[in-house]
This record gives C-alpha cells, sequence and structure tokens, in this order.
C-alpha cells in the first residue's frame, strides 16, 4: 500500500466520528463542507 493510500484510510478514519456527528446533527452546511474536502482530495 502506497503512502497516498495510507494517508487516505488514516483521513477517513479519522473523520467517521465527524461524520456520525453531522448526521446525528443533520446540517447540511457540515455536508458542504465534507463534500469540499472530498473533491479536494479528489
Amino acid at each position: 500500500m502506497n503512502s497516498n493510500e495510507f494517508y487516505y484510510k488514516k483521513t477517513i478514519l479519522s473523520l467517521i466520528p465527524l461524520m456520525e456527528c453531522f448526521q446525528l446533527v443533520e446540517c447540511v452546511f457540515c455536508n458542504e463542507i465534507l463534500d469540499d474536502f472530498f473533491m479536494k482530495l479528489n
């Protein structure tokens, strides 16, 4: 596994608690931030 892949998985794992929080809040603004973040990753 290359370092990019490792970094990506590490980032996803760190985001999981945040995503759960966003789902609880059902916050459109938060989802937009997440979308923006993933756009930058790609």
